[in-house]
């Protein structure tokens, strides 16, 4: 890691850089994009009783998104109406693991919506699309997620 001792004024830092002060230069305050606007850090342990809540990486949560500008139209996309943070903050943290450690860079976990139709499936880049009540949860650095429709239940390729 490398310092700026030279450069690390801290009435002056704190100032230019809203309070963050020196530890900016020298990488040690947390990057303000992974800070949601509530305060509360993605993924920060919350009070006994409650869930930590898990933030929407809204880049890679776009490309699942109908009119973001990110959209991708060979890629699965949540339903139209279906607010992704709502579905983080109803399922994250429950879902059936799929690969990786819970809380770190790289988990995935599976959920089912029961019978809401949260978005559509599409079978590889450019083939067909079947709606789905299922999706993965992609779990990122900072804590930040994002979340991929899943094939539906008892889809089964063909022949």
């Amino acid at each position: 890691m490398r310092r700026f001792p030279s450069l690390a004024r801290p009435n002056l830092l704190d100032r230019i850089l809203g309070g963050r002060g020196a530890g900016v230069l020298n990488n040690e305050a947390d990057d303000a994009a992974d800070v949601p606007a509530d305060g509360q850090e993605a993924g920060a342990a919350a009070p006994e009783g409650e869930r930590p809540r898990h933030i929407i990486h809204d880049g890679r949560q776009g490309k699942h998104i109908p009119g973001h500008n990110n959209h991708d139209p060979n890629r699965s996309s949540i339903a139209e109406g279906v607010d992704p943070q709502a579905l983080a903050d109803e399922f994250a943290g429950r879902g059936e693991p799929i690969v990786g450690v819970p809380g770190e860079q790289g988990y995935r976990e599976r959920i089912d919506a029961g019978e809401r139709v949260i978005g559509t499936w599409r079978d590889g880049p450019g083939g067909p699309s079947y709606p789905t009540t299922r999706a993965t949860i992609r779990y990122g650095a900072g804590g930040r997620i994002h979340i991929v429709p899943s094939a539906p239940r008892g889809f089964q390729r063909g022949e």
